[in-house]
């Protein structure tokens, strides 16, 4: 995502119109801070003039805002409803990091002791029931790894057998937690796995397709896409290409992955076109069943070029919004086992003016909106936004 672009964002809203009327307009002074938000909701078709809306709940989750405000935070959700926040531009936001508890609200914790010399570009955090883990790469192309203890709430350094390697790039890592339960961690050229207490040094990544490891995304029966152009076959310990299927914009690599509950991952916005863009209302679905991507139609309702984020959710769903114009209207797809029978419908709310905000899942079918950049600078506020499938009266979109 991409902070510093309010005066972009405003002038693409004024040429959407209908669906951006859900945004929530800057006050003339920053507003004093209140015990609760109230999200305004907006309306956005879903295709027709005569439009059916689907009910989304614009409300912001108890003990709402962080400590510190943060734009481009790393964020994950726990088990039984906690957070882990951490870094992110904000005064004094980069080196601390703080968690939510239902029972107390937000609070801080230590930062990792690997965190000291890192490049925050590289670096990510995965969830594995009441533990996070923290992977960066640092300024030498070292990759560290340090596993956070929510009950205990202290990190503990589990440093990977990858020592550093110059080989004339900028430093890249992804990491995911696989179905098994294995932590894989990857950078351009090498990788491990965590199984157990257990690092297993993996072979090297193959050269070809040419790829930064920006991401990796949990396959069904425990293997991983990475980049969305290999496949990790978490059996043989072996990679395969699977980029042969690949569309221009996987290739490109301007999406969000959201990694679906049946084991296939979608991949959302972003841009494959050069130059001004915006956004493409295809999906590209992987499935490991035929190691291949099938494309929708064009479903997405609003334009999600920048900064696309998305979460999963029961029976091969998903909600996902982004940070540029009129992608900020939150979006609810279904994807059946056949993608071509794939449909979205754009929801009634949209996530207030900001940008570099961070996504995660919520308890329920509830989408999480921490922090980010608003026209009075980053913000400690999360936004909760909950799915309901009962359809509003129709109405007639401007």
């Amino acid at each position: 995502m991409i902070a510093g672009r309010p005066a972009l964002a405003l002038a693409a809203a004024a040429a959407l119109g209908g669906c951006w009327t859900g945004d929530v307009k800057a006050p003339a002074e920053p507003p004093r801070k209140p015990d609760r938000l109230d999200a305004k909701p907006g309306r956005c078709s879903d295709g027709g003039d005569e439009a059916q809306l689907v009910a989304l709940s614009c409300r912001d989750m108890r003990h709402s805002r962080m400590q510190r405000a943060r734009s481009g935070a790393l964020a994950v959700a726990l088990d039984r409803g906690r957070l882990l926040a951490i870094g992110g531009d904000g005064d004094g936001a980069a080196a601390t990091a703080e968690m939510f508890d239902p029972a107390t609200g937000w609070s801080p914790v230590g930062m990792p002791a690997v965190f000291e010399g890192i490049d925050w570009a590289a670096t990510r955090l995965v969830a594995h029931g009441r533990d996070a883990y923290f992977v960066t790469a640092s300024t030498l192309r070292e990759i560290r790894v340090a596993r956070f203890d929510a009950e205990r709430r202290e990190w503990v350094a589990q440093s990977p057998p990858l020592d550093g390697r110059d080989n004339g790039t900028i430093p890249h890592v992804g990491a995911a937690m696989l179905a098994d339960g294995s932590l894989l961690v990857a950078s351009t050229d090498r990788a491990a796995l965590y199984t157990n207490g257990i690092w297993r040094r993996l072979r090297d990544l193959p050269a070809a397709p040419k790829r930064f490891v920006r991401w990796i995304a949990p396959l069904a029966g425990g293997d991983a896409l990475v980049d969305g152009v290999l496949r990790f076959d978490r059996r043989r310990a072996a990679w395969v290409d699977v980029s042969a299927s690949a569309s221009r914009r996987v290739q490109r690599g301007s999406y969000a992955p959201v990694a679906l509950e049946d084991g296939r991952v979608a991949l959302v916005g972003g841009c494959s076109d050069g130059g001004e863009c915006w956004g493409n209302p295809e999906i590209d679905v992987f499935d490991r069943g035929g190691d291949a991507y099938t494309t929708t139609r064009a479903l997405l309702e609003r334009e999600h070029a920048v900064g696309a984020q998305g979460i999963s959710l029961p029976g091969a769903r998903m909600m996902m919004t982004s940070d540029f114009g009129g992608g900020r209207n939150i979006e609810h797809c279904r994807v059946p086992t056949d993608p071509t029978l794939a449909s979205c419908r754009c929801g009634a709310c949209s996530v207030p003016e900001r940008s570099n905000f961070t996504v995660v899942a919520g308890e329920g079918e509830c989408m999480l909106v921490l922090g980010g950049t608003t026209p009075h600078g980053p913000t400690d506020e999360v936004l909760r936004y909950c799915w309901s499938d009962s359809p509003l009266p129709a109405i007639r979109t401007p």
